[in-house]
């Protein structure tokens, strides 16, 4: 029995010591820091939201950098004909062929000419410089999409080591307080033992003395 509780004492002492996780500094060895997980889940929905919204806005400002550019390009198509259509009656009208039944027909459509021209002008380089604000606008919004992504891959990193560390806390502290049961079920036992064996030392000593007291008749 004596072998039985040392070795009881032995297990007791020999349990694995756990290795500290975490950083809340209570210096258990199985601590549990579930508040930095929290802080991490709301950094990451806030992180994910903003993403969301400067993923939609950047799709936006690329769609309405689309139509502008679309519209330039047929300002544009429509200047240079415009500037034919100029030349073309500019070429048939003469002041010298005012006493011409037609002078006054052709005066008109060059007139109307420059007129068409100047008006095809001003549409395209208003829709040239409403290509280049929507341009500004669309990398301005690239370039937040861009930060915002980064910002959100940093933050879903950061969720996930802290996810991974809360589940590997939570295995050491389930470990831990396993270990502790066993340790105290160790200890009592051995007290128990340690009890059970003393009285039965007692009980020897006292037939012993009892057959020293019969032997003596």
């Amino acid at each position: 029995m004596k072998f039985a509780v040392a070795a009881l004492l032995v297990a007791s002492s020999s349990a694995v010591l756990l290795s500290k996780k975490g950083d809340n500094g209570s210096g258990l060895s199985y601590a549990l820091d579930v508040p930095t997980l929290n802080k991490a889940e709301a950094d990451n929905v806030a992180k994910t939201q903003h993403f969301n919204g400067a993923t939609k806005a950047q799709a936006d400002a690329a769609a309405a950098l689309g139509a502008s550019t679309a519209a330039a390009t047929a300002a544009a198509g429509a200047n240079a004909a415009a500037g034919a259509a100029k030349a073309a009656t500019a070429g048939a009208f003469s002041l010298g062929n005012y006493k011409s039944p037609d002078f006054a027909k052709t005066e008109a459509e060059k007139d109307a000419a420059i007129k068409a021209k100047e008006a095809a002008l001003d549409a395209s380089l208003k829709a040239d410089d409403d290509k280049v604000t929507k341009t500004l606008i669309e990398a301005r919004k690239q370039r937040d999409l861009d930060a915002s992504t980064a910002a959100k891959a940093a933050s879903d990193a950061n969720l996930k080591a802290n996810q991974e560390r809360v589940a590997y806390e939570k295995d050491q502290l389930e470990r831990g307080e396993n270990q502790d049961r066993h340790k105290f079920r160790n200890e009592e036992t051995a007290a128990k033992t340690s009890e059970i064996q003393g009285k039965h030392d007692e009980r020897e000593r006292a037939n012993g003395r009892l057959l020293k007291a019969l032997a003596s008749f």
